[in-house]
């Protein structure tokens, strides 16, 4: 990298090396608009270095955009300098700053800020989206936001199991539990999702393909395997076709499918919607109309959304 460009771009700063990685300080003394900071973060990013922004006091109360921008971007870290950072590092012969930084909150809010001195070299320093941080709000962020999935699906398995054993009688001997389907209108609506007056207003067809492909076996349907579900699917559901897929993966039913497509048709099928996917055929628009519905009784197929 060339020492000389660091320096040109930066106002008020020094570049240096650590862990194989330049760093430029930058001194942050006055307002700098956000377009010219987010130049600098992307000639830095572009060169391979770090851009490391440095105040001398840090009040997210004065409301300076700068300052919001600069510690929004960093993963809600900011970073102060100050003669009482500098004499404990010479005390410690350890570089140390002040880091101020906020913390995610189990309800979705944000705590209050965080300070404590830190060493430099304890710091994450990423490069590639220009942030160094000692607190990762983003990670801790995404875990309890895990967290809060996990428990709510937790929570709703009573529920989701219940609509499954009505569900598989219902279209298995074709009777109505009325007093059932009132209870389960009523826990549903509790969970936030809308179920018809009448079981005949169902997406039975969905609902069909998706406890199929749950157990392996055919329901509510009288075919007599599996495979023959998915070619009803396609193209007879192709608006729920995203679905068959997502539960397809979720609940290991490849195998499946291949030891029964002896004549290879619906592996040429697959083949033949991919492309047309790609090519973006309006055909397979996904009908969403049920997703609420499907994420309550079926939170194996959104899996990836709580990794």
């Amino acid at each position: 990298m060339d020492r000389g460009r660091l320096r040109g771009v930066a106002q008020a700063g020094r570049a240096c090396s650590y862990g194989g990685t330049r760093v430029a300080f930058e001194i942050q003394l006055s307002t700098t608009y956000i377009n010219v900071i987010a130049q600098r973060r992307e000639f830095y990013r572009q060169e391979g270095g770090l851009l490391f922004w440095v105040f001398a006091h840090f009040d997210m109360g004065a409301r300076r955009l700068t300052r919001e921008d600069v510690f929004y971007n960093n993963n809600r870290n900011a970073f102060v300098v100050t003669q009482a950072t500098r004499d404990e590092s010479l005390r410690q012969r350890r570089f140390l700053l002040e880091c101020i930084w906020a913390e995610p909150t189990l309800g979705g809010e944000v705590s209050e800020l965080r300070r404590e001195l830190v060493p430099f070299d304890a710091l994450t320093l990423d490069a590639d989206t220009q942030r160094a941080y000692h607190f990762d709000f983003d990670r801790e962020r995404n875990r309890l936001a895990r967290e809060v999935r996990e428990r709510k699906v937790a929570r709703q398995k009573p529920l989701r199991d219940k609509f499954e054993g009505w569900y598989v009688a219902h279209v298995t001997t074709r009777e109505d539990d009325h007093k059932t389907w009132g209870q389960l209108r009523r826990d549903c609506a509790g969970e936030g999702v809308g179920l018809p007056e009448y079981p005949g207003m169902l997406p039975r067809g969905l609902l069909n393909v998706l406890y199929s492909t749950k157990h392996g076996r055919v329901i509510g349907w009288d075919y007599s395997n599996f495979i023959q579900i998915a070619h009803h699917v396609e193209p007879g559901l192709r608006q729920y076709l995203h679905c068959f897929r997502a539960a397809l993966k979720a609940f290991g039913r490849a195998e499946l499918i291949r030891s029964e497509d002896a004549s290879g048709k619906w592996a040429a099928k697959v083949a033949e919607y991919k492309a047309r996917i790609a090519h973006g055929d309006p055909a397979y628009t996904a009908d969403t109309t049920h997703d609420a519905l499907v994420r309550l009784l079926f939170p194996e197929l959104f899996v990836d959304e709580r990794t």
